[in-house]
């Protein structure tokens, strides 16, 4: 047995060594040579022209890659080849062919007009003018410019149009020729008729351009910035990107939009006013939504509580205008209406009525590739009330996308033939330089491109607010063909720009053309602090983060606690060293050893100063914490208890479920879980609103919360108060919400903390979803303190509703006057842009309830943490003591901006 295992154990050995000998070195291994793994996908062309519903043209390219993916997008290039049949064919010169630059030209020289000349009467014209000439392809003086312009439709070889095998296709070539200085401009062609219809359109473009400027615009473009539904731009960037491309104003009217006017009209102010702006509503109509625009404000409307009647009056009442769509039947009943909304299936009414018209730009998600152009006499300002004129005037055309064009005859017709031209209008607008902006940190990115074929030298400028500051504010640019070029502005920032939007213009000149465009700097407060808090003896945690706008890395941060009613003496101070790096943020905590009292805060850092609003009572009672997995799906729940309220957490969507007043064994929130929605199975359901009910947030909408489960620890398991802390991350932005119950009253607190970073979550409201008593109904009353006046609300049993307050005082309440409980939510009365109501009704497809929901809409700043607290307390009896309970806790916050 022994000398069997030396055998084994020698056999080894040798095998070992093979082993290590014949051992392959890592450093030979590389990626295998193959040149299928990287390639372009597969890609396969579809033509479609002739006729379905009409007679039409697609010109598509399906791309196929590893099979699988599969995807289909318009051909751009015969796309716009086949644009250019189809405007001639509306123009009833179904086989013209105008070369790019023809009209461009021709505007500038001094032209002779001759019709069916000879050749000798063409060369003697041309010894002493340039000369535009109309001739037959037969004639001697056609069949020779013919000749020298070589092949001018060899841009149609790829077109497979349906126009081509019309019997009405008759050539009507327009090109140009030079010889030194001299120019031909040459209409060639046997049909007499299109002689006739391009020698007016030439004339009444010759007109327009001698008598009006061109104001490009977007009319009802959309944002969502008032909203806490998520937008990928802000309005900076929607005026940004459209003045790029030749806008000179600008309606906003998407949700809310209108109340955010005198802010973006203020943003346009700082910078010297490179676009108007102005704003515009959507209304319920008779039968389709209509459109309204240049009132003279907008105090007093409601957008989620209005009918068609009252829009009318409003619009009335304020001298604005009503437009409506023209398949509007219902709408053919009331003389309200000022004129018609654009629809493409609309454009022959909208052609050839005389009634005014608006093209709306809708939803920036789809491109905005719809627009106007309102002809406004030369030098004359863009403001409302020459915007207004044109329109009623009909001074204007409607762009739809693929440059399709709705107007009457005279502006339409020249505005189809300068789009075939496209080099007039590329120099118009300075289409040709492209300027795309963006800021990092403190610095201003600019990018330049020239997609001209010449070279190009001008000068480059920026237009600050008084609070930013430029080492230099412009610099010579030079440009080659066909080149881009990045340039870099670093921004000095002062105090005063911090926790707010600043708008930054920029301007490029050049050959006496000017573009502008703008950008900005979106900075947070400097000091983010928590402006309401509570606490309880003896310290109470304050948390500040503090963004370094300055070049220092190192600086002190002071917190000092003064009591209310003795404003003069601080009771507490503390002194913390910040190390941070510029343009960076840090978050600090401070301990504050305090007796029990009312108190204000005051932060200083960075000769900025921030201030809270806190209360502090003595610890005593006695609270709960157990975790349950109530409905058996694994994940646990929270329950939270003392002797006045009982409080369920679920960590699915870090929400409040239950807050149930134990003298009355009502949940005063709405509750829907653990039960699924009818439409549970809806595709894409979870893109839609979810009702779970509670306590919960809207960051986003749907909120990207719904159904995420959050990560829980329980701060606090027992005593005067317990806390779980629930945290999640959604790719790079963070939501930490504590939520703790204390042991002496009904008081529940839930404490925010965002650190955000994508700039479409612009918005979110933490809402209670309340259902007081044993159903939400008419016998539930909400009050709410708005500079009107304390106003009071009730669910209506027909339909929802809405209403946006201005707040005095930052808080609302509701109790049902048959079960005699109450509901009194609070928070920082100036943190929120404002207070939302929604007035739930089973009509609602995504949320079939009654219900009443109040969110404060809070604005997300980013690059600094963002701190929110918000309270409740829920008991029987009347709603008054719970404001006052709150008020002696320093829970009642008065507004500083708005007053009664």
């Amino acid at each position: 047995m022994k000398s069997n295992y030396f055998v084994i154990l020698l056999i080894s050995l040798l095998f070992q060594g093979v082993g290590i000998s014949n051992a392959q070195k890592l450093n030979s291994f590389h990626p295998p040579i193959s040149k299928n793994e990287e390639r372009v996908p597969v890609k396969t062309e579809i033509h479609n022209n002739g006729y379905t519903t009409h007679w039409s043209d697609t010109y598509l390219n399906t791309f196929r890659y590893g099979n699988l993916f599969k995807m289909t997008v318009r051909d751009v290039n015969l796309s716009i080849k086949q644009s250019k049949i189809d405007i001639a064919e509306e123009l009833g010169i179904i086989g013209l062919n105008l070369q790019e630059g023809f009209i461009n030209e021709l505007l500038s020289s001094d032209t002779k007009t001759v019709k069916e000349p000879s050749l000798n009467e063409m060369e003697t014209t041309l010894k002493s003018n340039d000369v535009l000439v109309f001739a037959s392809p037969h004639s001697e003086v056609g069949k020779k410019l013919l000749s020298l312009a070589g092949d001018i439709n060899s841009w149609k070889k790829d077109l497979t149009a349906h126009q081509f095998k019309s019997n009405d296709w008759h050539p009507t070539d327009v090109f140009r020729l030079e010889s030194g200085q001299r120019k031909i401009f040459a209409v060639i062609s046997s049909d007499t008729e299109a002689f006739e219809k391009l020698e007016s359109v030439i004339k009444n473009i010759r007109e327009i351009v001698r008598t009006y400027d061109f104001r490009k615009g977007w009319m009802g473009i959309e944002t969502l910035y008032m909203s806490v539904t998520t937008d990928f731009v802000h309005p900076i960037d929607v005026i940004s990107r459209g003045l790029n491309e030749g806008n000179s104003w600008f309606v906003f009217s998407g949700y809310n939009e209108f109340r955010a006017l005198e802010k973006y009209q203020s943003w346009m102010d700082e910078i010297g006013n490179p676009a108007f702006v102005e704003a515009g509503s959507y209304a319920p109509g008779y039968g389709q939504r209509n459109f309204v625009f240049g009132c003279d404000n907008w105090d007093g409307l409601q957008e989620q509580d209005i009918k068609q009647q009252g829009y009318v009056d409003f619009v009335k009442k304020k001298n604005g205008y009503i437009f409506r769509q023209v398949f509007d039947n219902k709408a053919d009943e009331h003389d309200v209406y000022d004129g018609y909304i654009v629809n493409e299936g609309n454009k022959k009414q909208l052609d050839n009525q005389e009634l005014p018209f608006v093209n709306l730009t809708s939803s920036f998600s789809g491109g905005a590739t719809s627009s106007m152009v309102l002809f406004l006499p030369k030098g004359a300002y863009v403001n409302k009330k020459s915007i207004i004129k044109a329109i009623k005037e009909r001074r204007e055309v409607a762009v739809l996308p693929q440059g399709k064009i709705i107007g009457g005859d005279y502006f339409r017709q020249a505005m189809q033939v300068l789009e075939l031209d496209r080099i007039f209008l590329e120099d118009y607008f300075g289409d040709y330089i492209d300027i795309y902006t963006e800021t990092n940190g403190s610095e201003v990115k600019i990018t330049l491109t020239n997609y001209s074929n010449k070279a190009i030298t001008g000068n480059l400028s920026l237009s600050l607010p008084s609070a930013l500051k430029l080492a230099e504010n412009g610099k010579a640019i030079s440009l080659p063909a066909n080149s881009q070029k990045e340039v870099r502005f670093p921004v000095s920032i002062e105090k005063e720009a911090m926790g707010k939007t600043n708008p930054i213009g920029i301007d490029f000149v050049w050959d006496g053309k000017k573009k502008s465009t703008v950008t900005m700097l979106d900075l947070p407060p400097a000091i983010s602090v928590p402006q309401l808090l509570y606490g309880q003896t003896p310290v109470v945690q304050y948390p500040v983060s503090v963004h370094n706008f300055t070049k220092e890395s190192s600086f002190p941060v002071k917190v000092q606690v003064f009591k209310t009613d003795k404003p003069g003496k601080a009771v507490f101070e503390k002194i913390q060293q910040c190390e941070v790096a510029p343009d960076t943020y840090k978050e600090l905590v401070f301990d504050i050893k305090i007796k029990a009292g009312n108190y204000k805060l005051v932060t200083t850092a960075l000769d900025c100063s921030s201030e809270t609003q806190l209360g502090v009572e003595k610890a005593q009672g006695q609270s709960t914490l157990t975790t349950v997995d109530l409905n058996g799906d694994g994940v646990d729940e929270y329950q939270m208890e003392n002797d006045k309220v009982k409080v369920t957490l679920l960590t699915i969507g870090a929400r409040v479920i239950e807050y149930i007043v134990k003298s009355k064994d009502d949940n005063v929130l709405f509750k829907s879980w653990p039960e699924k929605p009818a439409n549970e199975n809806q595709p894409f359901r979870e893109r839609h609103y979810y009702p779970f009910g509670g306590f919960e947030d809207f960051l986003g909408q749907p909120s990207m919360e719904t159904h995420k489960v959050f990560d829980a620890e329980i701060l606090k398991s027992g005593g005067t108060s317990v806390s779980v802390k629930m945290t999640s991350d959604f790719y790079g932005n963070q939501i930490e919400k504590i939520f703790t119950l204390y042991g002496d009253s009904p008081l529940l607190e839930v404490k925010f903390k965002l650190n955000f970073t994508n700039k479409e979550t612009d918005m979110f409201g933490p809402q209670p979803i309340l259902a007081l008593g044993a159903a939400h109904d008419t016998v539930d009353v909400f009050m709410v303190p708005d500079v009107k006046g304390l106003l009071k609300y009730r669910m209506r049993m027909d339909e929802y509703y809405g209403q946006i307050f201005t707040l005095t005082e930052g808080w609302q309440a509701g109790r049902d006057e048959n079960e005699n409980v109450f509901f009194v939510g609070a928070f920082p009365v100036d943190q929120p842009d404002f207070l939302h109501m929604w007035m739930n009704h089973p009509r609602n497809s995504s949320t079939r309830h009654y219900y009443v929901e109040f969110q404060p809409w809070i604005r997300i700043i980013k690059k600094n943490a963002m701190y929110f607290s918000y309270y409740m307390w829920a008991d029987e009896g009347n709603w008054e003591k719970g404001v006052e309970a709150l008020r002696e806790r320093n829970l009642i916050t008065k507004s500083k901006i708005n007053v009664e």
